[in-house]
């Protein structure tokens, strides 16, 4: 139960010690004795208080309180306690649909009650101390009695009846009737009960619990005022309205007079510093209200915008928002009146309009704004600066206000952004009106560059380079290196795709912009120097495009490309991927230098056929036993491991799939005596190879190899003009002479042909079992 008449009370000028007197109950009967200190011109039985005065819990401080009581009362009668000093044990609540949770504590100030109460209910401290001065007159006491306290604002007192003793207690009363206040407004999750005096209709409110001294039909505009009738279910009569502060007639009641008269003449005013926007019952245009001028906000979006800064719409009285003047319409562009300053109202920020250019393409008018005071502009904190660009309300379409009549649509953010000049800097746009942008003459629809898309009526997919041009996506694999997919498509109508762009070819694995080749991997662009040898189709396009992804490192003349998860890299030649069958034959194939290695989806490196292995300079076998040298692309076999021995090969391979191998062409003849290492020719033997004179070789064929497959040899010091060899299991001297080895017989004839002492190659039987052999020499 609630209180339905509060006791009499006196102003705070009488509020002096004097001897104690009973309270009178119904005292929303009985007058203020004293004479009238405050007028009640602005009294309005259909809005006492506005909804946005009533439910401001942020009006006072808990500090601020305590120094209100103060200075209500500076010292107490000796032996009572006034509210000042009162002090309860609060008990602590769970919370509900009415009020948060509320932690209780022992031996809890009077004044930190009231602040921790109207946070957790959401109900203006002030409303709070207004109606204990209402009730039992509290505020300005300077001799309370302990029973005021313990109904201090009338929770559970009703007009016909005892209080009930379970809302006894201060802590008990004010949080009772805080959460009562929010009770009366039937919160979501709770029974709509209390339906009488339900603001926006009228109501018979009667002048006196008597009911003969009538009634009279009450437009209730806000939730606020019915919360009063709730709690005081009766309105002044004209006598009561009359005597001011004093006494009426027999038919008078004074409750929502009196906290009416306590509010004002404490804190100002019941009206305006919570009402921004507002309407009356009856009508559904909906006003910014501002220094005695009312604007019409038109437009939904539009008021949505300012609804994020200045809250709810209130339901006011005709005669409440006839006392602002008609000043025209507005939406979202206001000016402050301090400094001029003009900006943009939306989600809950003011973002400053730098230009009359810009106040123009959003709806306002530097020559005529809508001026509100600096307060009401300021309530907003300052956000991003506006540009040009806008946001569709409800989508994730954007658009650019050309004039203030011409707007360009634009697909996304990824679009505006381009169209702005960098697509990975940031761009504020704030909503633009459905309705407004409805009325604007719009440009054919602009995506971003490398955007994903297609007709609602057609199956065929395209992406979009720079701002005209549609290439084909014959598959979703073509894309996947672009990083793009069906999770990013457009689907628009034909008008909309075809309005700015025309088809012109198909997705090519690599790009061209502005005289640069890349190729893609996983949506960042590798430079690569040398777009015959790679031997990929490509695409050209313009700057916007390639700026839509991310930059890697130069690649060289070739894309290297892995997968996630798996060891092999590849070198991308001739349209083939070349595997590298280990990383010092990846660090042959660069030359020495830093590798580069673009990750690809699994789809991409297996679309490419394989081709030769990067393996120079490898010894390589597949499932067969036979070891191979690779010099460049070609693999020579390797005809035993005594003739490995002999040259000084070291014999560590790698074990390649045949389906790898079978990219190496595969030389004439296995590798034998005689090898060529960058225009020098060498001789095997004794566990090496040694130099000799063009002559040496005359008549043998001699295969040159590359640089790395060289490396794998020991090269024996000096030079050989002739090059004699012999066996390791016998003494006979061999000499290589016009493509055969001949036997040398004497000793004369070694030292004639060595011109001296000779030096002589060891070769293995083996080896030495596999020499073409001529006619023996004397």
């Amino acid at each position: 139960m609630v209180t339905t008449l509060a006791i009499a009370v006196a102003v705070p000028s009488q509020a002096t010690a004097q001897s104690p007197t009973s309270p009178e109950r119904g005292g929303s009967l009985g007058a203020l004795a004293a004479p009238r200190l405050a007028s009640l011109d602005g009294f309005d039985p259909g809005n006492i208080i506005d909804d946005g005065v009533f439910f401001n819990s942020a009006t006072m401080t808990e500090a601020e309180i305590q120094r209100f009581l103060e200075v209500r009362v500076p010292a107490c009668s000796s032996g009572y306690t006034c509210l000042k000093d009162w002090r309860d044990t609060s008990r602590t609540v769970s919370g509900d649909a009415m009020c948060d949770p509320y932690a209780g504590e022992s031996n809890e100030r009077a004044s930190r009650i009231i602040y921790k109460v109207a946070q957790a209910c959401g109900i203006n401290p002030q409303v709070i101390l207004a109606t204990l001065q209402k009730e039992q007159r509290l505020v300005t006491h300077t001799w309370p009695s302990d029973w005021r306290y313990e109904i201090a604002m009338g929770q559970g007192c009703p007009d016909t009846a005892a209080c009930d003793t379970r809302y006894y207690g201060f802590f008990n009363q004010v949080y009772g009737a805080a959460w009562q206040f929010k009770r009366y407004a039937n919160p979501p999750g709770t029974s709509r009960y209390f339906t009488w005096y339900a603001p926006g209709k009228t109501w018979n409110i009667r002048f006196n619990p008597d009911a003969s001294c009538g009634s009279s039909p009450v437009f209730v505009s806000n939730q606020a005022t019915a919360d009063l009738y709730y709690y005081t279910p009766y309105q002044p009569n004209a006598a009561a309205l009359a005597a001011g502060t004093g006494e009426g007639d027999g038919c008078s009641a004074y409750g929502n007079r009196n906290f009416y008269h306590f509010f004002t003449e404490w804190f100002g005013t019941t009206r305006g510093s919570g009402v921004v926007l507002a309407r009356t019952a009856n009508d559904p245009a909906v006003y910014l209200l501002s220094d005695s001028r009312r604007w019409h906000i038109a437009d939904g979006d539009d008021l949505a915008s300012l609804s994020s800064v200045y809250g709810r719409v209130y339901t006011v009285s005709e005669g409440f928002l006839r006392g602002y003047a008609a000043a025209g319409k507005t939406g979202p562009v206001l000016r402050d009146a301090a400094t001029g300053e003009m900006a943009y109202f939306q989600e809950g920020q003011r973002h400053r309009l730098a230009s009359c250019g810009l106040v123009a393409l959003w709806g306002g008018d530097c020559g005529a704004p809508v001026t509100v005071s600096a307060d009401l502009f300021r309530k907003a904190s300052a956000g991003a600066e506006m540009t040009a660009y806008y946001r569709v309300p409800g989508t994730t379409q954007w658009g650019r206000l050309d004039s203030p009549t011409a707007v360009t649509p634009l697909w996304n953010e990824a679009a505006a952004r381009s169209v702005n000049g960098d697509p990975h800097a940031p761009l504020y746009a704030a909503y633009l009106s459905r309705g407004v942008l409805a009325a604007k003459n719009k440009s054919a629809l602009m995506f971003a560059p490398a955007q994903v898309v297609k007709a609602a009526n057609s199956d065929k997919v395209y992406l979009t380079l720079d701002q005209s041009t549609l290439v084909w996506v014959k598959s979703w694999r073509d894309l996947a290196e672009y990083n793009r997919n069906a999770s990013t498509m457009a689907v628009v109508s034909e008008a909309d795709l075809f309005g700015r762009y025309r088809e012109n070819g198909e997705v090519r694995p690599m790009l061209r912009c502005d005289g640069t080749t890349y190729f893609p991997g996983s949506g960042v662009l590798h430079a690569v120097s040398d777009v015959a040898r790679v031997g990929l189709p490509v695409m050209d396009a313009g700057t916007p495009t390639c700026a839509q992804f991310l930059r890697g490192a130069n690649m060289g003349a070739a894309p290297l490309i892995k997968v996630a998860g798996r060891e092999t890299v590849a070198a991308v030649e001739g349209g083939t991927r070349r595997g590298a069958v280990s990383w010092s034959a990846l660090m042959t194939y660069m030359g020495g230098t830093s590798a580069t290695i673009a990750t690809v989806s699994a789809a991409t490196f297996d679309s490419f056929s394989a081709g030769a292995p990067l393996a120079d300079g490898e010894i390589v076998k597949g499932t067969s036993p036979v070891l191979s040298l690779v010099s460049g692309t070609t693999a020579i076999a390797i005809p035993s491991y005594s003739l490995a021995r002999d040259a000084g090969l070291t014999m560590s391979f790698v074990t390649v799939p045949d389906t790898e191998l079978r990219g190496l062409r595969v030389a004439s003849a296995p590798l034998g005596q005689w090898i060529s290492c960058q225009g020098t020719t060498y001789a095997v033997g004794s566990a090496g190879v040694t130099a000799v004179s063009p002559s040496a070789a005359q008549g043998f064929t001699v295969p040159e190899l590359s640089r790395a497959a060289c490396a794998r040899f020991v090269v024996r010091q000096g030079v050989l003009p002739v090059v004699f060899v012999k066996s390791t299991v016998n003494d006979a001297v061999l000499v290589a002479s016009g493509g055969v080895y001949r036997h040398v017989q004497s000793w004369k004839t070694l030292r004639d042909l060595a011109n001296g002492d000779p030096t002589i190659l060891d070769l293995s039987a083996a080896t030495v079992s596999t020499l073409p052999l001529g006619q023996p020499l004397p």
